[in-house]
Protein backbone atom coordinates (compact mmCIF):
# COMPACT_ATOMS: atom_id res chain seq x y z
CA UNK A 1 0.00 0.00 0.00
CA UNK A 2 2.99 2.49 0.68
CA UNK A 3 4.73 1.96 -2.60
CA UNK A 4 1.25 2.42 -4.40
CA UNK A 5 0.99 6.35 -2.32
CA UNK A 6 4.67 6.77 -2.88
CA UNK A 7 3.77 6.10 -7.14
CA UNK A 8 0.98 8.49 -6.68
CA UNK A 9 3.52 11.12 -5.17
CA UNK A 10 6.03 11.08 -7.45
CA UNK A 11 2.94 10.71 -10.48
CA UNK A 12 1.87 13.70 -9.72
CA UNK A 13 5.66 15.58 -9.02
CA UNK A 14 5.69 14.62 -13.20
CA UNK A 15 2.59 15.90 -14.09
CA UNK A 16 3.10 19.23 -12.71
CA UNK A 17 6.03 19.43 -13.77
CA UNK A 18 5.00 19.12 -17.28
CA UNK A 19 1.41 20.78 -17.18
CA UNK A 20 3.41 23.66 -14.70
CA UNK A 21 6.45 24.46 -15.71
CA UNK A 22 8.19 25.74 -19.23
CA UNK A 23 11.19 28.07 -18.74
CA UNK A 24 14.80 27.30 -18.42
CA UNK A 25 14.61 26.20 -14.97
CA UNK A 26 12.13 23.96 -15.36
CA UNK A 27 14.45 20.70 -14.17
CA UNK A 28 15.51 22.50 -10.85
CA UNK A 29 12.10 22.07 -9.89
CA UNK A 30 12.39 18.42 -9.86
CA UNK A 31 15.91 18.10 -8.14
CA UNK A 32 14.92 20.85 -5.71
CA UNK A 33 11.71 18.60 -5.09
CA UNK A 34 13.58 15.26 -4.39
CA UNK A 35 15.98 17.40 -2.24
CA UNK A 36 12.78 17.60 0.54
CA UNK A 37 11.26 14.05 0.23
CA UNK A 38 11.98 11.97 3.16
CA UNK A 39 13.32 8.39 2.97
CA UNK A 40 12.60 5.71 0.70
CA UNK A 41 10.80 8.50 -1.75
CA UNK A 42 14.03 10.33 -2.02
CA UNK A 43 16.11 7.56 -2.94
CA UNK A 44 14.10 7.04 -6.13
CA UNK A 45 15.32 10.93 -7.27
CA UNK A 46 18.57 9.06 -9.16
CA UNK A 47 16.20 6.58 -10.92
CA UNK A 48 13.65 8.70 -11.79
CA UNK A 49 15.36 11.83 -12.86
CA UNK A 50 17.39 9.15 -15.18
CA UNK A 51 14.77 7.07 -16.52
CA UNK A 52 11.26 9.24 -16.58
CA UNK A 53 9.68 8.02 -19.64
CA UNK A 54 12.87 7.29 -21.26
CA UNK A 55 13.23 11.00 -21.29
CA UNK A 56 17.52 11.15 -20.77
CA UNK A 57 18.00 7.69 -22.12
CA UNK A 58 16.43 9.29 -25.81
CA UNK A 59 18.07 12.17 -25.32
CA UNK A 60 21.46 12.12 -23.52
CA UNK A 61 23.34 12.28 -20.26
CA UNK A 62 23.12 16.17 -20.88
CA UNK A 63 19.33 16.25 -21.41
CA UNK A 64 18.40 18.95 -18.81
CA UNK A 65 20.92 21.18 -21.07
CA UNK A 66 19.01 20.52 -24.25
CA UNK A 67 16.10 22.65 -25.56
CA UNK A 68 12.62 21.54 -26.30
CA UNK A 69 13.45 21.65 -29.57
CA UNK A 70 16.15 19.59 -29.74
CA UNK A 71 13.88 17.04 -28.08
CA UNK A 72 11.11 17.36 -30.38
CA UNK A 73 13.77 17.04 -33.33
CA UNK A 74 14.69 13.75 -31.93
CA UNK A 75 11.41 12.18 -31.67
CA UNK A 76 8.33 12.54 -34.07
CA UNK A 77 6.49 14.82 -31.92
CA UNK A 78 4.19 17.20 -34.75
CA UNK A 79 4.01 20.71 -32.94
CA UNK A 80 2.11 23.18 -34.66
CA UNK A 81 4.28 25.65 -36.26
CA UNK A 82 2.14 28.73 -34.61
CA UNK A 83 2.36 26.77 -31.49
CA UNK A 84 2.95 29.47 -28.33
CA UNK A 85 6.04 28.18 -25.49
CA UNK A 86 3.21 26.74 -23.25
CA UNK A 87 2.03 24.64 -25.78
CA UNK A 88 5.43 23.34 -26.94
CA UNK A 89 6.40 22.32 -23.43
CA UNK A 90 3.12 20.22 -23.15
CA UNK A 91 3.20 18.96 -26.43
CA UNK A 92 6.77 17.48 -25.05
CA UNK A 93 5.07 14.81 -23.37
CA UNK A 94 4.54 13.41 -26.51
CA UNK A 95 8.12 12.38 -26.78
CA UNK A 96 8.58 10.72 -22.88
CA UNK A 97 5.92 8.29 -22.74
CA UNK A 98 6.26 4.36 -23.48
CA UNK A 99 5.20 5.35 -26.59
CA UNK A 100 8.43 7.32 -27.45
CA UNK A 101 9.28 7.22 -31.04
CA UNK A 102 5.94 7.44 -32.02
CA UNK A 103 5.42 10.87 -31.00
CA UNK A 104 2.04 12.42 -31.65
CA UNK A 105 1.22 11.07 -35.41
CA UNK A 106 -1.94 8.77 -35.51
CA UNK A 107 -1.49 5.39 -34.41
CA UNK A 108 -4.04 2.20 -35.73
CA UNK A 109 -4.60 -1.31 -33.77
CA UNK A 110 -6.30 -4.38 -35.30
CA UNK A 111 -9.56 -4.14 -34.90
CA UNK A 112 -9.79 -1.14 -32.27
CA UNK A 113 -9.13 1.60 -34.89
CA UNK A 114 -6.82 4.41 -34.88
CA UNK A 115 -6.42 6.97 -32.23
CA UNK A 116 -5.77 10.15 -33.60
CA UNK A 117 -3.72 12.90 -31.87
CA UNK A 118 -4.91 16.23 -32.98
CA UNK A 119 -7.32 18.24 -31.09
CA UNK A 120 -9.37 17.72 -29.19
CA UNK A 121 -7.36 14.35 -28.28
CA UNK A 122 -4.43 17.26 -27.86
CA UNK A 123 -4.59 20.39 -26.40
CA UNK A 124 -3.06 22.99 -23.52
CA UNK A 125 -5.56 21.18 -21.33
CA UNK A 126 -5.21 17.93 -22.52
CA UNK A 127 -1.32 17.34 -23.17
CA UNK A 128 -1.21 13.49 -23.61
CA UNK A 129 1.06 11.43 -24.72
CA UNK A 130 0.24 8.68 -27.48
CA UNK A 131 -1.70 5.61 -25.33
CA UNK A 132 0.22 2.33 -25.47
CA UNK A 133 0.09 -0.33 -27.22
CA UNK A 134 -2.88 -2.61 -26.30
CA UNK A 135 -0.45 -5.82 -25.35
CA UNK A 136 1.07 -3.18 -22.38
CA UNK A 137 -2.17 -1.57 -21.17
CA UNK A 138 -3.39 -5.57 -20.73
CA UNK A 139 -6.49 -5.15 -20.56
CA UNK A 140 -8.70 -8.06 -19.02
CA UNK A 141 -12.46 -8.93 -18.71
CA UNK A 142 -13.90 -11.07 -15.99
CA UNK A 143 -17.55 -11.82 -15.56
CA UNK A 144 -20.12 -13.19 -12.81
CA UNK A 145 -23.87 -13.71 -12.36
CA UNK A 146 -26.04 -14.18 -9.88
CA UNK A 147 -26.05 -17.68 -10.63
CA UNK A 148 -22.86 -18.22 -11.36
CA UNK A 149 -20.54 -15.99 -8.68
CA UNK A 150 -17.02 -17.51 -9.76
CA UNK A 151 -14.88 -15.72 -12.28
CA UNK A 152 -14.98 -16.49 -16.02
CA UNK A 153 -12.18 -14.92 -17.82
CA UNK A 154 -13.81 -13.36 -20.91
CA UNK A 155 -11.34 -14.34 -24.13
CA UNK A 156 -10.59 -11.22 -26.30
CA UNK A 157 -8.19 -12.19 -28.90
CA UNK A 158 -7.60 -13.23 -31.37
CA UNK A 159 -11.41 -13.89 -30.98
CA UNK A 160 -13.38 -13.07 -28.69
CA UNK A 161 -15.26 -15.87 -26.56
CA UNK A 162 -18.00 -16.52 -23.61
CA UNK A 163 -18.64 -19.70 -24.45
CA UNK A 164 -19.23 -21.26 -21.49
CA UNK A 165 -20.09 -18.77 -19.79
CA UNK A 166 -23.32 -17.46 -18.05
CA UNK A 167 -24.06 -14.50 -19.90
CA UNK A 168 -27.63 -14.26 -20.86
CA UNK A 169 -28.63 -11.23 -22.43
CA UNK A 170 -32.56 -11.56 -21.99
CA UNK A 171 -31.24 -10.27 -18.26
CA UNK A 172 -32.46 -7.08 -17.42
CA UNK A 173 -29.07 -5.50 -16.69
CA UNK A 174 -25.13 -6.22 -18.08
CA UNK A 175 -22.40 -4.03 -15.91
CA UNK A 176 -19.73 -2.97 -16.41
CA UNK A 177 -17.08 -1.58 -13.96
CA UNK A 178 -14.11 -0.01 -14.56
CA UNK A 179 -11.40 0.82 -12.39
CA UNK A 180 -9.07 4.37 -12.75
CA UNK A 181 -5.53 5.18 -11.89
CA UNK A 182 -3.54 2.63 -9.91
CA UNK A 183 -5.85 0.10 -9.55
CA UNK A 184 -6.99 -3.24 -10.89
CA UNK A 185 -9.84 -5.86 -10.04
CA UNK A 186 -7.90 -6.59 -6.22
CA UNK A 187 -8.34 -3.94 -5.50
CA UNK A 188 -11.58 -4.46 -2.79
CA UNK A 189 -14.14 -2.35 -3.29
CA UNK A 190 -14.34 -3.62 -7.21
CA UNK A 191 -15.18 -7.00 -5.47
CA UNK A 192 -17.77 -5.33 -3.01
CA UNK A 193 -19.03 -3.80 -5.30
CA UNK A 194 -19.98 -6.29 -7.58
CA UNK A 195 -21.18 -8.46 -4.72
CA UNK A 196 -23.53 -6.26 -3.69
CA UNK A 197 -24.98 -5.09 -6.87
CA UNK A 198 -25.72 -8.76 -7.67
CA UNK A 199 -27.23 -9.31 -4.37
CA UNK A 200 -29.92 -6.95 -5.28
CA UNK A 201 -30.53 -7.62 -9.03
CA UNK A 202 -29.99 -10.36 -11.77
CA UNK A 203 -27.25 -9.37 -13.60
CA UNK A 204 -24.58 -9.92 -16.10
CA UNK A 205 -21.62 -8.12 -14.32
CA UNK A 206 -17.78 -7.47 -15.85
CA UNK A 207 -15.22 -6.44 -14.14
CA UNK A 208 -12.89 -4.72 -16.37
CA UNK A 209 -8.93 -5.00 -15.22
CA UNK A 210 -6.40 -2.90 -17.08
CA UNK A 211 -4.06 -2.51 -14.19
CA UNK A 212 -0.97 -2.67 -16.65
CA UNK A 213 -1.88 0.11 -18.31
CA UNK A 214 -3.20 1.82 -15.00
CA UNK A 215 0.00 1.30 -12.99
CA UNK A 216 2.48 3.47 -14.55
CA UNK A 217 3.93 6.32 -12.42
CA UNK A 218 2.88 9.00 -15.04
CA UNK A 219 -0.72 9.66 -15.06
CA UNK A 220 -1.12 11.29 -18.53
CA UNK A 221 -0.18 8.39 -20.20
CA UNK A 222 -2.51 6.33 -18.32
CA UNK A 223 -5.01 9.10 -18.89
CA UNK A 224 -4.45 8.44 -22.57
CA UNK A 225 -4.23 4.84 -21.88
CA UNK A 226 -8.21 4.66 -21.52
CA UNK A 227 -9.02 5.37 -25.11
CA UNK A 228 -7.58 1.80 -25.31
CA UNK A 229 -9.48 0.48 -22.30
CA UNK A 230 -13.00 1.79 -24.02
CA UNK A 231 -11.36 0.69 -27.74
CA UNK A 232 -11.54 -2.83 -26.47
CA UNK A 233 -14.62 -2.45 -24.32
CA UNK A 234 -16.30 -1.16 -27.78
CA UNK A 235 -15.11 -4.21 -29.54
CA UNK A 236 -17.10 -6.43 -26.56
CA UNK A 237 -19.56 -4.66 -26.90
CA UNK A 238 -20.09 -4.63 -30.53
CA UNK A 239 -19.65 -8.63 -30.29
CA UNK A 240 -22.53 -8.99 -27.63
CA UNK A 241 -24.68 -6.57 -29.55
CA UNK A 242 -24.86 -8.77 -32.13
CA UNK A 243 -23.99 -12.24 -31.64
CA UNK A 244 -26.06 -12.14 -28.50
CA UNK A 245 -28.90 -9.61 -29.25
CA UNK A 246 -27.57 -7.50 -26.18
CA UNK A 247 -30.05 -4.42 -26.16
CA UNK A 248 -28.03 -1.10 -25.22
CA UNK A 249 -30.63 0.04 -22.68
CA UNK A 250 -29.50 -2.54 -20.40
CA UNK A 251 -26.16 -2.11 -20.30
CA UNK A 252 -25.33 -0.01 -16.96
CA UNK A 253 -21.79 1.28 -16.95
CA UNK A 254 -20.11 2.43 -13.55
CA UNK A 255 -16.25 3.42 -13.37
CA UNK A 256 -14.45 5.44 -10.68
CA UNK A 257 -11.96 7.91 -11.75
CA UNK A 258 -10.62 7.42 -15.03
CA UNK A 259 -12.75 4.43 -15.08
CA UNK A 260 -15.23 6.59 -15.52
CA UNK A 261 -13.91 8.36 -18.44
CA UNK A 262 -13.33 4.76 -20.18
CA UNK A 263 -17.02 4.16 -19.56
CA UNK A 264 -17.64 7.30 -21.54
CA UNK A 265 -16.05 6.02 -24.21
CA UNK A 266 -17.35 3.06 -24.86
CA UNK A 267 -21.09 4.91 -23.96
CA UNK A 268 -20.55 7.11 -26.95
CA UNK A 269 -20.34 4.33 -29.62
CA UNK A 270 -23.46 2.50 -28.34
CA UNK A 271 -26.82 5.29 -28.68
CA UNK A 272 -29.30 4.14 -26.44
CA UNK A 273 -27.08 2.92 -23.51
CA UNK A 274 -29.01 2.93 -20.15
CA UNK A 275 -26.71 4.83 -18.03
CA UNK A 276 -23.60 5.41 -17.04
CA UNK A 277 -22.75 6.08 -13.17
CA UNK A 278 -19.61 8.29 -12.28
CA UNK A 279 -17.46 8.10 -9.08
CA UNK A 280 -15.61 11.51 -8.85
CA UNK A 281 -14.99 11.17 -12.88
CA UNK A 282 -11.11 12.06 -13.44
CA UNK A 283 -10.44 16.07 -13.90
CA UNK A 284 -7.02 16.18 -14.84
CA UNK A 285 -6.73 16.15 -18.38
CA UNK A 286 -10.70 15.93 -18.96
CA UNK A 287 -12.32 19.23 -17.42
CA UNK A 288 -12.69 22.14 -19.74
CA UNK A 289 -12.20 19.93 -22.97
CA UNK A 290 -14.56 18.95 -25.43
CA UNK A 291 -17.22 16.40 -24.81
CA UNK A 292 -15.87 14.06 -27.67
CA UNK A 293 -12.77 13.25 -25.41
CA UNK A 294 -14.83 13.42 -22.09
CA UNK A 295 -17.65 12.42 -19.87
CA UNK A 296 -20.72 14.43 -21.08
CA UNK A 297 -25.30 13.80 -20.20
CA UNK A 298 -25.25 12.65 -24.29
CA UNK A 299 -23.51 10.08 -23.76
CA UNK A 300 -26.18 7.74 -22.50
CA UNK A 301 -29.94 8.10 -21.39
CA UNK A 302 -29.12 8.36 -17.60
CA UNK A 303 -25.49 9.77 -16.54
CA UNK A 304 -25.36 10.25 -12.58
CA UNK A 305 -22.19 11.40 -11.15
CA UNK A 306 -21.54 11.60 -7.55
CA UNK A 307 -18.72 14.26 -6.58
CA UNK A 308 -16.56 13.77 -3.83
CA UNK A 309 -13.28 15.51 -4.76
CA UNK A 310 -14.36 18.23 -6.76
CA UNK A 311 -11.45 21.27 -6.43
CA UNK A 312 -9.07 22.80 -8.73
CA UNK A 313 -6.29 20.20 -9.53
CA UNK A 314 -3.80 23.07 -9.59
CA UNK A 315 -3.07 24.30 -6.82
CA UNK A 316 -5.66 21.90 -4.44
CA UNK A 317 -4.52 18.54 -6.19
CA UNK A 318 -8.59 17.79 -6.98
CA UNK A 319 -8.98 14.68 -9.12
CA UNK A 320 -12.72 14.76 -9.49
CA UNK A 321 -14.57 16.95 -12.39
CA UNK A 322 -15.74 20.44 -10.18
CA UNK A 323 -18.66 21.33 -12.95
CA UNK A 324 -21.76 18.70 -13.57
CA UNK A 325 -21.41 16.81 -16.54
CA UNK A 326 -24.78 14.41 -16.03
CA UNK A 327 -28.60 14.58 -15.73
CA UNK A 328 -28.05 14.15 -11.66
CA UNK A 329 -24.74 15.56 -10.52
CA UNK A 330 -24.59 14.71 -6.63
CA UNK A 331 -22.08 17.00 -4.30
CA UNK A 332 -21.17 15.20 -1.25
CA UNK A 333 -20.75 16.98 1.65
CA UNK A 334 -19.96 19.70 -0.29
CA UNK A 335 -18.42 18.26 -2.90
CA UNK A 336 -14.58 18.93 -2.55
CA UNK A 337 -13.34 17.56 0.27
CA UNK A 338 -14.75 14.43 2.36
CA UNK A 339 -14.67 14.58 6.17
CA UNK A 340 -11.87 12.72 8.01
CA UNK A 341 -9.54 13.54 4.78
CA UNK A 342 -6.73 16.32 6.28
CA UNK A 343 -6.26 19.28 4.55
CA UNK A 344 -2.45 19.58 4.54
CA UNK A 345 -0.66 21.70 7.65
CA UNK A 346 -0.27 24.85 5.42
CA UNK A 347 -2.41 27.61 3.75
CA UNK A 348 -4.25 26.28 1.08
CA UNK A 349 -2.63 28.62 -1.76
CA UNK A 350 0.82 27.09 0.07
CA UNK A 351 1.75 25.18 -3.30
CA UNK A 352 3.69 27.81 -5.16
CA UNK A 353 5.64 25.52 -7.01
CA UNK A 354 6.10 22.14 -7.75
CA UNK A 355 8.91 21.87 -5.16
CA UNK A 356 6.41 22.67 -2.08
CA UNK A 357 4.29 19.56 -2.69
CA UNK A 358 7.02 17.30 -1.49
CA UNK A 359 7.31 19.24 1.94
CA UNK A 360 4.23 17.04 2.45
CA UNK A 361 3.84 14.01 4.22
CA UNK A 362 3.66 10.46 2.42
CA UNK A 363 0.37 9.99 5.12
CA UNK A 364 -0.64 13.57 4.37
CA UNK A 365 -0.79 13.02 0.87
CA UNK A 366 -2.70 10.06 0.68
CA UNK A 367 -5.63 11.82 2.79
CA UNK A 368 -5.30 14.92 0.83
CA UNK A 369 -5.51 13.25 -2.65
CA UNK A 370 -6.80 9.75 -2.53
CA UNK A 371 -9.42 9.81 0.58
CA UNK A 372 -12.13 11.92 -0.72
CA UNK A 373 -11.26 10.43 -4.32
CA UNK A 374 -12.22 7.26 -3.45
CA UNK A 375 -15.37 8.49 -0.93
CA UNK A 376 -17.66 8.38 -4.38
CA UNK A 377 -17.52 4.33 -4.77
CA UNK A 378 -17.86 3.80 -0.76
CA UNK A 379 -20.80 6.17 -0.62
CA UNK A 380 -22.61 4.16 -3.23
CA UNK A 381 -22.18 0.92 -2.05
CA UNK A 382 -23.08 1.61 1.15
CA UNK A 383 -26.53 3.14 -0.57
CA UNK A 384 -26.91 -0.54 -1.11
CA UNK A 385 -27.74 -1.81 2.47
CA UNK A 386 -31.53 -1.30 2.62
CA UNK A 387 -31.13 -0.09 6.50
CA UNK A 388 -30.65 3.10 5.39
CA UNK A 389 -30.88 5.90 2.41
CA UNK A 390 -28.46 8.60 1.92
CA UNK A 391 -30.87 11.45 0.32
CA UNK A 392 -29.45 14.15 -2.09
CA UNK A 393 -31.47 17.77 -2.15
CA UNK A 394 -31.66 19.96 -5.45
CA UNK A 395 -29.59 22.97 -5.23
CA UNK A 396 -29.82 26.15 -7.51
CA UNK A 397 -25.75 26.15 -8.06
CA UNK A 398 -22.68 25.10 -6.94
CA UNK A 399 -20.90 28.07 -4.98
CA UNK A 400 -17.61 26.41 -5.46
CA UNK A 401 -15.09 26.40 -8.91
CA UNK A 402 -16.74 25.51 -12.08
CA UNK A 403 -13.67 25.33 -13.95
CA UNK A 404 -10.16 23.80 -13.15
CA UNK A 405 -8.50 27.46 -14.06
CA UNK A 406 -10.53 28.76 -11.67
CA UNK A 407 -7.82 28.69 -9.15
CA UNK A 408 -8.35 29.86 -5.57
CA UNK A 409 -11.66 31.44 -6.13
CA UNK A 410 -13.56 29.77 -3.26
CA UNK A 411 -16.87 30.60 -1.88
CA UNK A 412 -18.41 28.79 1.42
CA UNK A 413 -20.58 26.40 1.06
CA UNK A 414 -23.93 27.07 2.27
CA UNK A 415 -26.63 23.59 2.56
CA UNK A 416 -29.95 23.84 1.52
CA UNK A 417 -32.80 23.13 3.57
CA UNK A 418 -32.68 19.72 5.67
CA UNK A 419 -36.14 18.66 4.93
CA UNK A 420 -36.88 16.57 1.29
CA UNK A 421 -40.24 17.16 -0.66
CA UNK A 422 -40.99 14.62 -3.51
CA UNK A 423 -39.83 16.16 -6.73
CA UNK A 424 -37.19 17.71 -4.95
CA UNK A 425 -34.64 15.05 -3.75
CA UNK A 426 -33.66 11.45 -4.98
CA UNK A 427 -31.40 8.85 -2.72
CA UNK A 428 -27.66 7.47 -3.86
CA UNK A 429 -27.51 4.32 -5.82
CA UNK A 430 -29.37 2.05 -7.84
CA UNK A 431 -32.30 3.79 -7.97
CA UNK A 432 -31.06 7.18 -8.95
CA UNK A 433 -32.59 7.09 -12.27
CA UNK A 434 -36.09 6.03 -10.83
CA UNK A 435 -37.22 9.64 -9.94
CA UNK A 436 -37.81 12.21 -12.29
CA UNK A 437 -35.89 15.59 -11.13
CA UNK A 438 -32.73 16.01 -12.42
CA UNK A 439 -30.33 18.84 -12.18
CA UNK A 440 -27.53 19.70 -9.40
CA UNK A 441 -27.67 17.74 -5.71
CA UNK A 442 -26.77 18.51 -1.96
CA UNK A 443 -26.22 15.79 0.33
CA UNK A 444 -24.74 14.80 4.13
CA UNK A 445 -23.24 11.86 5.46
CA UNK A 446 -21.98 10.85 8.53
CA UNK A 447 -18.16 11.38 9.41
CA UNK A 448 -16.80 8.12 9.56
CA UNK A 449 -18.73 4.49 8.27
CA UNK A 450 -21.67 3.98 8.45
CA UNK A 451 -21.80 6.75 6.60
CA UNK A 452 -26.04 7.27 6.42
CA UNK A 453 -27.90 9.42 8.35
CA UNK A 454 -30.64 7.54 9.13
CA UNK A 455 -33.46 10.52 8.32
CA UNK A 456 -36.72 8.68 9.03
CA UNK A 457 -38.69 11.98 8.48
CA UNK A 458 -37.54 12.40 4.85
CA UNK A 459 -37.90 8.68 4.33
CA UNK A 460 -41.91 9.52 5.30
CA UNK A 461 -42.31 12.44 3.15
CA UNK A 462 -41.28 10.95 0.20
CA UNK A 463 -43.45 7.86 0.35
CA UNK A 464 -40.52 5.59 0.97
CA UNK A 465 -41.62 1.87 0.61
CA UNK A 466 -40.05 -1.38 2.22
CA UNK A 467 -38.98 -2.14 -1.60
CA UNK A 468 -37.45 0.81 -2.49
CA UNK A 469 -33.72 -0.88 -3.46
CA UNK A 470 -35.00 -3.23 -5.56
Amino acid sequence: MFLKFKSIAIGILEILYILNTCNSHEHNFIKNSWEKLPGIVNSQASSFINNSGNFIHSVGQNAFKISITDVINKSKCVIPSNANNIVRAALIQQCVSPSLGYGNETRCFDELGCFPMEYPWTSVLRPLPQPMKPEEVGTKIFLYTSKHKEQYNVTLWPNISIEGSDFDADRNYTVFLVHGFLNDTTDVWMANLKDAYLKKRDANFFLVDWGLGAHQMNYLQVASNTRIVGAELTRLGKFLIDQYKLDPSKIHLMGHSLGAQVSSYFAKTFPGIYRITAFDPAQPGFEGCSKEVRLDKSDAKFVDVIHTSGRPFIPLLGCGFVGPVGHVDIYVNGGMMQPKCTWPQMEINGLKDISDLATISMNVMRDWIICSHQKAIWYFLESLDDSCIIWARKINTIPIPLSNVAIGVFKPFIPPPKKCAPGECLPIGLNTDKYSVQGIFYAETMDVAPYCKLDLETNRLMGILSNLHL
